[in-house]
């Protein structure tokens, strides 16, 4: 994971502690989070965090992969944080009939997510509420309409500036909800700290999540 301030890592500088608590909060609040979910719904939270902030979640760099975003260097955090019992990963079988992995919030996750600012939790739940009730399949196909996906060379890493065309998280419901009211600044400031009262953008996006089908 790169530990820089950069455009590859949405100008936060990766730590194990919030990144683990991201991931700790999405196992907690979505179901059925396979690795795929994980990857794509990391992603969207983390541009559209950098969207209306300046900043991403977790500071966590993407590469251009067929099936979509992967965040780099995902196989070593996937140890550390099953080490370290932020979650497990469990082999279960499908509606389908399939297996996969699924990953659960471990013993020490839920602890590790209360560290989260209220303004992670807009973005986040913002996402959950929007995407988390789909099937990897369709998470991922959406991404691949982002400008993210189709302007990054493969294998490339993803420049978070494309986060200010990120549209597809809810079938364009992002993009409605720009016409309607700036839920998330269009422009954010590439250094500049989180802003804005929690309150307000927590309002503002309440009223995109009202569009989409809710799945808490």
């Amino acid at each position: 994971m790169p530990v820089e301030v950069s455009h590859r890592s949405g100008m936060r500088a990766f730590t194990f502690d919030r990144c683990s608590a991201v991931i700790a909060w999405v196992c907690a609040n979505v179901p059925l989070v396979t690795q795929t979910k994980l990857y794509k719904l990391l992603f969207y939270s983390d541009f559209l965090g950098y969207r209306s902030s300046g900043r991403s979640l977790t500071g966590v760099a993407y590469c251009r992969m067929p099936y979509g975003p992967v965040p780099a260097g995902f196989s070593v955090l996937r140890a550390a944080l099953e080490e370290r019992e932020v979650v497990s990963v469990e082999e279960v079988t499908f509606q389908n009939g399939n297996t996969g992995e699924v990953f659960r919030v471990g013993p020490r996750g839920e602890r590790a997510a209360d560290s989260l600012e209220p303004d992670d939790l807009v973005v986040l739940r913002f996402v959950r509420d929007t995407l988390g009730g789909l099937p990897p399949s369709a998470i991922s196909d959406r991404s691949h309409e982002e400008t993210a996906w189709k302007e990054t060379p493969p294998k490339a890493m993803i420049d978070y500036e494309h986060a200010r065309a990120v549209d597809h998280a809810a079938g364009g419901v992002v993009s409605d909800c720009f016409a309607r009211t700036p839920c998330l600044p269009q422009t954010p400031p590439p250094h500049s700290e989180p802003r804005g009262s929690s309150k307000v953008l927590a309002a503002r996006v309440r009223g995109v999540g009202t569009a989409a089908a809710d799945v808490s």
